[in-house]
């Protein structure tokens, strides 16, 4: 739009440079520093209107013609009211026309939401973000239980937590949990029983020596 509108504009101001000379000629005021010199000098009383809304300029060289109204993406019901971030992404949002003096009082979010991967423990509801529609509703639901995503990603499903592990009835996990009431390998384990053993032999027999010699 802009490379379109810069042309545009400056044809607007030869023409309006030009608007009371019978006979213009561009080309040969190109070609000496007195003539960019005067195109340079008209641009400064330039007042023209373009895609953008009115254009002129005042002392400081700065655009001070009235701003255009745009577009912004708002909720439906939105009046110009302070909401957090989270509670604008989270809304249903429309492109919606909006004057000069109340753009931009929406959170800008780029890049936008929909275009984001979702974060761990997260996946995709594509079923969710067909039915919204909106640029900023990232579709982003939290893993069900035993299921993970381990990283950021902009899949449409979790993972299935492996055979014998689960998220413990959590959801939006990263990871699986695997609960064994014994973690010790099977030869230490044996040690364990084996020491335990011996220990209870020791103590009975000194036990029962002190009673058989107590005299």
């Amino acid at each position: 739009v802009v490379s379109y509108a810069i042309p545009v504009l400056y044809a607007q101001h030869l023409i309006s440079a030009y608007r009371v000379i019978d006979n213009p000629d561009p080309l040969a005021d190109f070609a000496t520093p007195e003539g960019r010199e005067r195109l340079r000098r008209d641009m400064l009383v330039m007042k023209v209107d373009s895609i953008f809304g009115p254009i002129s300029f005042n002392e400081y060289q700065r655009n001070n013609g009235r701003g255009a109204a745009g577009t912004q993406w708002l909720p439906p019901n939105d009046k110009g009211q302070n909401t957090t971030q989270a509670d604008a992404v989270m809304a249903s949002f429309e492109n919606l026309l909006v004057a000069p003096f109340l753009q931009a009082e929406a959170a800008t979010v780029i890049p936008a939401a929909s275009a984001m991967d979702c974060p761990a423990g997260h996946f995709i509801n594509e079923t969710s973000r067909k039915a919204d529609g909106s640029i900023l509703h990232s579709g982003c639901e939290p893993c069900p239980v035993d299921t993970f995503s381990p990283h950021p990603s902009g899949s449409f499903e979790c993972n299935a937590c492996p055979e014998g592990s689960s998220t413990i009835g959590l959801v939006g996990q990263d990871v699986c949990y695997a609960i064994d009431d014994n973690l010790l390998p099977a030869g230490i384990l044996v040690f364990g029983y084996f020491a335990v053993a011996v220990t209870w032999i020791l103590s009975i027999s000194f036990m029962v020596w002190i009673v058989v010699f107590r005299d």
